[in-house]
């Protein structure tokens, strides 16, 4: 390793904004996913809801009229619930911008990896290096701005620990 052009405090921040993005690229691809397995699941079961209350209706309408109404009735007003569900959740949306700040969130870390590589080859002055990493960084707070999904903690501890051991396995400190 060359000797290095910038200050141990600039290096340490990049080196821990650097894995805090491999940390936030993984939580944020997890949560999009698991809102879009929500959104799929929803909207299968209201399909599924929909095809059962034909059936029932076809079948009872024929056999047993009386029992028709309460079944329909029920199935409908299940039915209608669900939809309001889907509607008001949102899962949908959030899957999508959860998507959005992932993929920005991926950016950065190649611009973080960028400043890493250059801080470590000697390429970049503190100054110079100490202004990329801001320019990260405001970045990175807008990006995050954008979701207004809640803290899962479980998802969260389970990325860091991956963007530890692929962090520790890619770069040698």
């Amino acid at each position: 390793m060359t000797a290095s052009r910038v200050s141990d405090a600039t290096r340490n921040d990049t080196w821990e904004m650097l894995l805090d993005l491999e940390r936030q690229v993984r939580y944020y691809l997890r949560l999009a996913d698991r809102y879009a397995l929500r959104h799929r699941t929803l909207r299968f079961l209201l399909l599924a809801g929909i095809l059962l209350e034909g059936m029932a209706v076809y079948f009872l309408a024929a056999h047993d009229p009386e029992l028709l109404w309460g079944v329909a009735g029920a199935g409908a007003a299940l039915l209608g619930a669900g939809t309001i569900f889907d509607a008001m959740s949102g899962f949908a949306g959030k899957a999508a911008s959860l998507r959005a700040v992932h993929l920005m969130c991926d950016d950065l870390k190649t611009d973080a990896e960028r400043l890493w590589s250059d801080i470590e080859a000697g390429r970049v002055q503190d100054a110079r290096a100490a202004e990329r990493y801001s320019a990260i960084v405001d970045r990175w707070s807008r990006a995050t701005r954008m979701t207004t999904v809640e803290l899962h903690e479980h998802d969260n501890v389970k990325a860091a620990r991956e963007a530890a051991d692929i962090m520790g396995a890619r770069y040698v400190r």
